[in-house]
């Protein structure tokens, strides 16, 4: 939590940014899933699975990089009230959600897409957009890291 009143604070004076917020993407524009990718590829290689927001100002640029959960080998699943809580603090109008598969799988399970649409439907009465969910995960026998987007396949409007 401190982090994140920190990022607030600093978000309202002229400055330049330091090297462990740029380091984090603090203000790096993300229009693309590869480019939400890129800031959240630290994840692939994680044990456990972790549920990771990056919250946007208006022009898609990151404000805050936050760490939501930190789960089990197969499950990390945020308090929804928690995402927005920290939406609504660091005046974010968009939301992208990421997490990771430690298998390696990036398909979707069914209480991953029934998560993001109640994500999803929440931003909407708060008017802050869900913009993706991306799945991550290093496949084992390449080790590439490969991603899901709900956004590119659709599933996140419907």
């Amino acid at each position: 939590m401190a982090k994140m009143v920190r990022e607030i604070v600093l978000k309202y004076k002229m400055r330049k940014i330091t090297e462990e917020e740029a380091n984090n993407g603090y203000l790096n524009r993300v229009s693309r899933p590869d480019e939400a990718v890129n800031a959240v590829s630290d994840l692939a290689d994680s044990g456990i699975e972790k549920f990771v927001c990056l919250f946007l100002n208006a022009k898609n640029k990151i404000l805050v990089k936050q760490l939501m959960n930190a789960g089990t080998v197969n499950k990390a699943t945020p308090i929804i009230r928690e995402i927005f809580r920290y939406a609504i603090a660091c005046d974010a109008t968009g939301i992208i959600m990421a997490h990771n598969h430690p298998t390696g799988e990036i398909e979707p399970s069914k209480e991953d897409k029934e998560y993001t649409k109640a994500i999803a439907n929440a931003g909407e009465l708060l008017n802050i957009s869900v913009l993706d969910h991306i799945i991550i995960g290093r496949d084992l026998d390449t080790g590439e890291i490969k991603h899901y987007s709900f956004a590119c396949t659709g599933l996140l409007n419907n």
